[in-house]
């Protein structure tokens, strides 16, 4: 997947997105909201998650990066739901588990999510859409090894997220649907293959 971002993402900046319509919302996926005071909390957790250096990156991009995931989020778990391979709460908890043991501890875990711009109230819907991402691609390409799973997905990702309606507040950027990342520099498609990464394989 990393592959296809990067590349698209260098040849492509095209609107797919209207500007949010409403006073306190930083962005909406088919009327799910995100507002500006959940962006505000995610940021501050992800601050504290993140120990005495704090994040390190500049907060328009962590703006962009927390929108983006909800976005990519909303539309992978709905299309998890479309296959009928949705991840359980209890394979999602499982999991939380078992990267508290890799990590070392829950607070070490939460701060790998922070780095990769996941606040400690969306970890649980972080790692279903993970979880999702393994599980459509495995149904979508069985046969295939994960790499050519996750191009596939991304393709296939990429024409369902058309059918969404997607609103972004205009102050934090475009959100370019043809490779699924809030645009303003090519920096936030590496900010975004970080938050895949951390998502698929912690």
């Amino acid at each position: 997947m990393k592959k296809v971002l990067i590349a698209i993402g260098a040849l492509l900046m095209i609107a797919g997105c209207a500007v949010v319509d409403k006073a306190g919302m930083a962005a909406s996926v088919n009327g799910t909201e995100l507002s500006m005071n959940e962006l505000s909390g995610y940021i501050e957790q992800m601050n504290t998650s993140a120990g005495e250096m704090g994040l390190g990156i500049d907060p328009a991009e962590v703006n962009r990066g927390v929108i983006n995931a909800f976005i990519v989020e909303y539309i992978l778990n709905e299309m998890a739901q479309k296959y009928g391979v949705s991840a359980t709460d209890a394979e999602v908890t499982a999991r939380i588990r078992q990267l508290e043991i890799e990590f070392g501890s829950r607070e070490a875990l939460l701060q790998g999510a922070a780095e990769s711009l996941i606040a400690e109230d969306r970890l649980f819907e972080s790692i279903r859409a993970g979880l999702n991402t393994s599980k459509l691609g495995s149904h979508l390409a069985p046969d295939e090894n994960q790499e050519e799973q996750n191009d596939l997905l991304f393709i296939e990702l990429i024409a369902y997220a058309q059918t969404f309606d997607i609103k972004v507040a205009p102050r934090f950027g475009t959100w370019d649907s043809q490779i699924m990342v809030l645009m303003e520099s090519l920096s936030d498609v590496v900010l975004t293959q970080e938050y895949f990464d951390f998502i698929q394989n912690g």
